[in-house]
């Protein structure tokens, strides 16, 4: 053997041992950046890289720049310098993504993932956490569902998604249809429209989840994703579900009629008021004749028994809206809505105006909160709450509405305010109903 094939084989030897001393390279290097804060401290996006950066992921490294500046995810211009970066370090990802503030005290993370030779191939996921204990555990998520999508093992979205409310067991069954070669499942759940999603099952060899603790009148959006090695994937679509808000009691007339014992006495120090001796000047032409209350009273109270119309108070704000002659009223706490189209009320308004009594605004804001609204059920309706939540709330239609001044006012014969509804088509139903003594529809 020469001198020269010696030489050769010396080297093929040497370069040997330096691979096998090394460790293979990485098939795939992703290059991390450090995600970008929004409405939270930078050192929670800090946090949450590093994390990720000592994610042990088969066939993948991960090269963290913390030297890096935080890239906002809506910058093209910034994502387009970080891809180029990462290409001249000889990645075949790069790694981004944002944390922000969300839904109470929670982040939400969201990571965009984008292949260095293919940037139309973007995989963007999400993961919601409550406080930052669970840093360690989006990370683990976060990388798990990376490594499949590099992989090309992502499993897709589950099909069949149902939801099914149980009013009586005061649960939401959530079933979907089962996948070949799974058999694990993640539940998520979101109590506001677009997220943040949060998962609250884990399950095994099913394909339901029964929710139990679903608040009544919320509405929820539910999705479920394949669990595979132990990493739960990203939910596809979503259904959704809420529970219906029992409707309220209502009150009987005899029973209202009990609370009617404040005095003049009581409410002297109100009568010192300009404003209020003004409003009540202006309130005693439209009191309605006690004879004629008394008779209105006695002919709805079969319809309040039976169940039929409900007597409704305790409204804490109200809406007016002038065009339509509409009033919509809010109950307690939210817990139902009453509207009304009453063009009398808005009569009554004008000449309020027209007189310039002082203070009209808390003149009708008094009455309305003092009302009685005799209603018929209308299902549900809508709403936001201050939270973000879409909320279902009980929704009633008025036919009718008494007020006072005074509430509980032990003098109420002589000083209730009394309108009917000018709906049309509900006069008519009102007077079908009485014809036939069946039930308002």
């Amino acid at each position: 053997m020469n001198k020269r094939k010696c030489i050769q084989i010396m080297a093929v030897l040497i370069l040997w041992a330096v691979f096998w001393s090394t460790g293979a390279p990485a098939a795939d290097t992703v290059y991390l950046i450090p995600f970008f804060p929004i409405n939270t401290d930078a050192s929670l996006a800090e946090d949450i890289a590093e994390a990720l950066s000592k994610q042990k992921l088969e066939g993948i490294s991960i090269r963290y720049e913390e030297e890096e500046k935080a890239i906002n995810p809506l910058s093209g211009d910034e994502v387009e310098k970080a891809i180029a970066k990462a290409r001249s370090h000889a990645a075949t990802h790069v790694l981004f993504g944002s944390v922000e503030r969300s839904y109470g005290d929670g982040c939400l993370i969201k990571s965009i993932l984008i292949p260095i030779q293919d940037k139309k191939k973007i995989y963007k996921t999400e993961y919601f956490i409550q406080n930052e204990s669970h840093i360690a555990e989006a990370a683990k998520t976060i990388a798990g569902r990376l490594l499949l999508e590099i992989q090309g093992s992502s499993p897709g979205k589950i099909n069949g998604l149902k939801v099914k409310s149980d009013e009586e067991k005061s649960v939401i069954a959530v079933t979907w249809g089962k996948r070949q070669g799974i058999h694990a499942y993640a539940v998520y759940r979101s109590p506001v429209e677009n997220g943040p999603f949060i998962k609250i099952a884990d399950i095994s060899d099913e394909t339901q989840y029964i929710d139990t603790g679903a608040i009544r009148g919320i509405e929820y959006s539910y999705g479920v994703a394949a669990i595979i090695d132990g990493i739960p994937g990203d939910p596809g679509d979503f259904v959704t579900a809420h529970l219906m808000i029992p409707p309220p009691r209502g009150m009987q007339i005899e029973e209202e009629k009990k609370k009617k014992t404040v005095s003049d006495k009581q409410i002297a120090r109100e009568l010192k008021s300009e404003v209020v001796r003004k409003h009540l000047e202006f309130l005693s032409d439209f009191y309605m004749h006690p004879v004629k209350l008394n008779l209105a009273l006695y002919l709805g109270r079969s319809y309040i028994e039976k169940g039929q119309v409900l007597a409704l108070s305790d409204f804490e704000s109200h809406e007016i809206n002038r065009e339509q002659k509409r009033i919509t009223l809010m109950g307690r706490d939210k817990g139902y809505i009453v509207a009304m189209e009453a063009a009398s009320f808005f009569g009554f308004l004008e000449k309020a105006e027209e007189r310039k009594i002082p203070e009209i605004a808390a003149l009708i804001d008094r009455l309305l909160k003092n009302a009685i609204a005799y209603a018929v059920p209308r299902g549900e309706k809508k709403i936001k709450d201050e939270y973000g939540h879409t909320v279902y709330v009980p929704y009633y239609e008025a036919i009718g509405m008494s007020t006072e001044y005074f509430k509980n006012y032990a003098k109420w014969e002589n000083n209730t305010l009394m309108m009917s509804t000018s709906d049309r088509e509900l006069k008519k139903k009102m007077k079908e109903a009485q014809e036939k003594g069946g039930k308002i529809e």
